[in-house]
């Protein structure tokens, strides 16, 4: 006789935050280049961020930005897999503390909270912790849920409503249509002088999209593993390697498999921190939510 569904969440925390560090870097050295305000650049400086950690690791109002998926994937799923960056063993270390905490003051109903090193990729590190997975010997109704690390404005009531669904139907993936217009662009190639270079690439307009047609993805996204398994075997016929398919997100496989992929409203404030700009607008949400 089957037993109770179980739910497997895989919280991917390997990125190298490139983007991020980038970005941080261009304001600060922005503003000291042109001495926006002096006010600004203190407080820059006084947020201390740490560039040769991961975005995942930064803090976020007394939290890493980390531990706010942890804390709700911990009350909901029974298994949590979290996938740190590929060599970076002091994060790695660092992962395991919280998730001894967690355990150890029963804040989780989880069986068990297990980290692992990701890989180069995301999709490598996806496929890393599905292994995981695989190793506990899930059964094809069972739930398997990816999120991003880097999204730690999720509620625990899209999770559950995520998990709920792919119960019924297979998947589930929030979503949110965008308010601006949307149209299609291509780059304008096109040389510039020494003098022109700072004003930065051309680009020209083309088609208008419906945007009520358009859907920005976001993560928690849940699937039952039998769907996730079927998208594999369905790849593995044309491609010796897995890690070769380099897919953004877990949908996306699943999608080019020729299976129906179902969504479900997302929440707006569920922003990915990318950019540094990202964490300042994560901080002004976090102090409206309840």
């Amino acid at each position: 006789m089957r037993g109770k569904i179980q739910v497997f969440g895989i919280i991917l925390a390997a990125g190298k935050s490139e983007r991020f560090k980038k970005s941080f870097l261009k304001i600060k050295n922005g503003i000291k280049d042109f001495k926006i305000s002096s006010k600004v650049d203190t407080d820059l400086d006084k947020i201390g961020i740490d560039l040769q950690q991961p975005k995942c690791f930064i803090e976020l109002h007394g939290k890493k930005i980390i531990e706010y998926s942890i804390e709700k994937f911990c009350k909901i799923v029974d298994f949590v897999i979290i996938a740190t960056p590929q060599k970076d063993e002091e994060i790695f270390k660092k992962t395991n503390e919280i998730a001894k905490e967690y355990t150890r003051e029963g804040k989780t109903k989880a069986k068990e909270i297990i980290v692992i090193h990701g890989g180069e990729t995301r999709w490598e590190s996806f496929l890393k912790a599905l292994r995981t997975v695989q190793s506990l010997q899930p059964k094809g109704d069972d739930i398997i849920v990816e999120h991003d690390g880097a999204r730690p404005l999720f509620s625990e009531k899209l999770l559950k409503k995520a998990i709920n669904l792919a119960k019924k139907m297979g998947s589930a993936v929030p979503f949110i249509t965008p308010y601006e217009t949307v149209r299609t662009v291509r780059e304008i190639k096109k040389s510039f002088s020494r003098a022109e270079k700072g004003s930065g690439k051309i680009y020209l307009f083309e088609d208008e999209i419906d945007r009520t047609k358009v859907a920005l993805i976001q993560t928690p996204q849940a699937f039952k593993y039998e769907v996730i398994e079927k998208a594999i075997v369905f790849h593995s016929k044309y491609r010796k390697k897995l890690e070769g398919l380099g897919f953004t997100d877990l949908a996306g496989l699943i999608f080019s498999s020729n299976q129906k992929v179902f969504g479900i409203n997302g929440e707006r404030e569920n922003i990915k921190i990318t950019y540094f700009e990202d964490l300042k607008i994560a901080e002004r949400i976090i102090s409206f939510l309840p």
